[in-house]
């Protein structure tokens, strides 16, 4: 699980993918179930946007490009 994901990343969203800039915490988001490991949506919790100063993770494969922190 990410803590937090850059500016150019995407969140897959119950109404489709959406810049994580404009995401403004009333959307409901797709998750991985880690018992079935089905795909369900879920409201967030919280978001928090943020300026962050530190290292990011990047995760780079066929489908999916993402940076985020730890």
């Amino acid at each position: 699980m990410a803590d937090g994901y850059d500016d150019r990343t995407d969140v897959l969203t119950v109404s489709g993918w959406k810049p994580w800039p404009l995401v403004d915490g009333t959307e409901t988001f797709a998750t991985v179930d880690p018992s079935s490991g089905s795909l369900v949506y879920q409201a967030a919790t919280a978001t928090v946007h943020r300026d962050f100063r530190g290292p990011m993770y990047r995760m780079d494969s066929k489908n999916i490009w993402a940076e985020f922190i730890r």
